[in-house]
């Protein structure tokens, strides 16, 4: 999406009021939403008021397993993979690791991104 000049990719879901939390981790707010990276393709993150101009862009299938977004699924985003699924890392360390949303990344999650990786994301 764009909201003003700023770029934003939404990869997540809205909260829930009665989200599940990590211990330490910020709260998020009802309606919240999720998984959202900031300043995508360049544009600078900026603070945009109420009535600010939202346009939803076209949206691209995300990539299982491209933990940085560019296109591709490389070895050291397979072992984030594996390492949030042993519990060593965050969800937030490769949110496109969950395909399903579900702030879990389980091993059809890692088979789909070893796929991307073989064969290239569509």
């Amino acid at each position: 999406m764009r909201i003003d000049a700023e770029h934003l990719r939404y990869t997540g879901r809205q909260a829930a009021p009665a989200a599940r939390l990590t211990v330490g981790a910020a709260v998020p707010q009802p309606g919240e939403l999720l998984a959202v990276e900031r300043g995508v393709n360049g544009t600078a993150p900026a603070a945009h008021a109420a009535g600010a101009t939202v346009v939803l862009l076209d949206a691209v299938p995300p990539c299982v397993g491209d933990c940085n977004s560019d296109g591709a699924v490389a070895v050291n985003e397979l072992l984030t993979m594996v390492n949030v699924a042993l519990g060593n890392a965050q969800i937030g360390s490769c949110p496109l690791g969950d395909a399903n949303g579900d702030a879990q990344v389980t091993i059809n999650e890692i088979l789909a991104a070893v796929n991307n990786a073989l064969s290239g994301c569509s």
